[in-house]
């Protein structure tokens, strides 16, 4: 049998979570941005 090296949801979580994480990074930067030029 043929076997994938790695499963496509394996695949979309890890995408979603690094999505997630890079938006925390923005959001966060964002606010130390701003409350910084404040």
């Amino acid at each position: 049998m043929y076997k994938p090296i790695f499963k496509l949801s394996d695949f979309l979580y890890s995408f979603d979570y690094f999505c997630i994480e890079s938006l925390k990074i923005w959001f966060s930067f964002n606010k130390y941005a701003t409350y910084s030029t404040v």
